[in-house]
């Protein structure tokens, strides 16, 4: 992408639009209570209909994650077949892990996780393009590929692919003031397998369950980002 093109996605920051990015350490990536209308995604699948009896365990329906009572500015729905670990603290941000069923062939064991983090910090809507700006000089994109409203803005989510799976990061609105944007990532990994089969086999299924979250992503209205 060149510079003018991401100048274009990025220029609607300062009116409500916000994208940006959540660290992405540790695993081996293999890669709203909207007050305002729907969203406008770019149409994609959001059910995790597998096509490969093999893929079958991923599968499920969407099922609410509990973030009452929590600094998540947002809550979020994952596939039910899928295991929502207990949150972390890492760099600045707190973070989730849903982790898939484990797939076994002669090829070995393999499984995947959708990561999702939130900074602790907001910052300004200029620093968050400059972030993102910055990122995207580093990191290979598709650009701005869904907007949705939440807490009456229009937030855009910049894509970043990775061997076949989808990665997201977004700034998401909440309060008042100039510093108001908290960074959230919605990132995806691919762990174990080998040349056979594995799960690398069954990335519909592992991107239905990263659109879940990033598709049901809503205000939420029990956080305590405010007493931090």
């Amino acid at each position: 992408m060149d510079s003018s093109s991401r100048r274009r996605f990025l220029v609607t920051l300062g009116a409500g639009a916000a994208a940006g990015l959540a660290g992405c350490g540790g695993e081996q990536s293999a890669a709203g209570d909207s007050t305002d209308g729907g969203s406008t995604p770019m149409p994609e699948p959001t059910t995790a209909a597998a096509t490969d009896p093999f893929c079958d365990p991923l599968t499920g329906a969407p099922t609410a994650a509990d973030t009452a009572g929590t600094p998540f500015v947002f809550t979020f729905e994952y596939v039910d077949s899928w295991t929502l670990e207990e949150p972390f603290v890492a760099g600045g941000s707190r973070a989730r892990r849903i982790v898939s069923p484990e797939l076994t062939s002669e090829d070995g064991v393999s499984s995947a996780t959708v990561r999702v983090a939130q900074s602790l910090e907001p910052v300004t809507a200029a620093t968050a393009e400059a972030n993102l700006e910055e990122q995207m000089e580093l990191t290979e994109t598709n650009g701005i590929t869904y907007e949705t409203a939440f807490n009456g803005e229009t937030v855009g989510f910049a894509e970043f692919p990775n061997v076949d799976v989808r990665s997201y990061t977004a700034y998401l609105p909440y309060g008042d003031g100039e510093e108001r944007y908290y960074s959230v990532g919605i990132v995806t990994f691919i762990e174990g397998g080998g040349p056979g089969q594995n799960i690398s086999d069954c990335t519909d299924a592992v991107d239905a369950n990263t659109l879940t979250v990033r598709d049901s992503l809503a205000a939420n209205p029990e956080t305590t980002i405010d007493e931090l």
